[in-house]
């Protein structure tokens, strides 16, 4: 009986066994995440694994921020510590010191393990809006927020370092997966397709789980952002109540978060859809048989 994969190939004329534009783009789309995702997951294995020091670079940055503006970023350890798992834990008071209210410089994930379960609050007071330096200048409200951001992304894993460190390696195999098949489907190699539907599904896994597993950690980004944003409000934002405008920016950081996931979500139906169009099928059964022929070929009568 005839290979039902080779009969189709042999259907399939010649000029349609290029790659299509959809599996070209999505590939390549897929492929850049897949070498972020890796990179960001390897840098987590190591943070976590290694002194809890801030990178290099970052460090830097913030002695950089700081020697700028003249003031020094608050600490996220009083926003961290044992982070708490419930999103509305944060808003609550605290007889801890407020992130709002510290001017220490960073501190490190283990003295906020040390100083036990500590909740924000909203800041005292509203600063007026920055109009110094613009949008790249280091005392500009934004660059400084978001050096907060990783600050405190750093330490919330660090409190969480035996629920964070198997996603952390997931994501950096996952990632690896993730190239390895897209670079195969963009070479046109046998069995690639399968490989790229499969690292797809793992990826989009791995993103739900991770989600919701450590939810704990974007709860404290949150908190921390929102509080800089509250306590140094950008040019062009009205100023509001801090309690409100403290709720309100993290509001807004948490649903940025979920849109982050969809979009995600998003990227990995867009490319499973690119892969299993007929087309794509058809110019892989082609691929596989022209395989299974040089297999047969190698191996003589």
């Amino acid at each position: 009986m005839d290979d039902p994969g080779r009969a189709v190939a042999n259907e399939i004329p010649t000029a349609s066994h290029s790659r299509p534009w959809y599996l070209i783009l999505t590939m390549v789309v897929m492929w850049l995440y897949g070498m972020v995702s890796s990179a960001t997951g390897c840098s987590n294995v190591g943070y976590l694994r290694g002194s809890h020091e801030l990178p290099d670079a970052l460090a830097r940055l913030a002695e950089a921020v700081n020697d700028a503006d003249g003031k020094a970023l608050p600490a996220t350890s009083s926003i961290v510590a044992t982070v708490p798992e419930s999103p509305m834990a944060s808003a609550s008071p605290t007889t801890n010191a407020s992130p709002m209210a510290s001017a220490s410089p960073m501190a490190s994930a283990s003295e906020a393990r040390a100083n036990g379960p500590t909740m924000t609050s909203a800041p005292a007071e509203v600063r007026k809006p920055s109009t110094e330096g613009g949008p790249t200048s280091l005392t500009h409200p934004i660059v400084r927020a978001s050096l907060l951001r990783e600050q405190a992304r750093l330490d919330a894993l660090a409190a969480v370092q035996n629920r964070a460190f198997p996603f952390a390696l997931a994501q950096t195999m996952l990632g690896m997966v993730l190239v390895v098949g897209a670079t195969g489907v963009l070479s046109k190699r046998a069995g690639a397709r399968n490989l790229a539907l499969q690292a797809l599904l793992a990826n989009a896994c791995l993103a739900l789980a991770s989600f919701a597993a450590l939810a704990s950690v974007r709860y404290a980004i949150a908190d921390a952002v929102a509080g800089e944003l509250v306590r140094n409000p950008p040019a062009g934002i009205e100023a509001a109540a801090p309690e409100v405008a403290f709720e309100t920016r993290r509001a807004e950081l948490l649903a940025a978060d979920r849109q982050l996931l969809v979009f995600q979500l998003g990227l990995f139906t867009a490319a499973a859809a690119a892969l299993n169009r007929p087309r794509t099928r058809a110019l892989f059964a082609a691929v596989d048989a022209a395989a299974d022929d040089e297999d047969a070929d190698a191996e003589g009568p």
